[in-house]
């Protein structure tokens, strides 16, 4: 098998080439991936395929911004019932319950 190779320059003057540099030796990075080079290999497959899907669906985006806040909504409500338990079990109306 063959290795081949690819250098990339990072203009240290340009924002997003800057914070790709900085994303890159990270060490959130270093935690996630095995080596940065699998983290860049990671990274080209996953916008590549996203970049594509986005291109058959150009609502994806959208639907999955959506699903997200749905999703917030149903773990913010969640927490506020789990949270609201003991109180209802104290209430007049658990009694009724628990004298059955």
């Amino acid at each position: 098998m063959k290795n081949k190779n690819h250098n990339i320059r990072f203009n240290m003057e340009k924002g997003d080439e800057c914070k790709a540099w900085e994303l890159l030796h990270s060490p959130k990075v270093r935690q996630m991936f095995k080596s940065q080079n699998r983290f860049v290999i990671e990274a080209v497959n996953d916008y590549y395929d996203r970049c594509v899907a986005k291109i058959n669906d150009p609502y994806l985006e959208t639907r999955e911004k959506e699903n997200a806040f749905a999703e917030r909504i149903v773990e913010t409500v969640e927490k506020k019932v789990m949270s609201n338990l003991p109180a209802l079990f104290g209430s007049p109306v658990s009694s009724v319950f628990l004298r059955r």
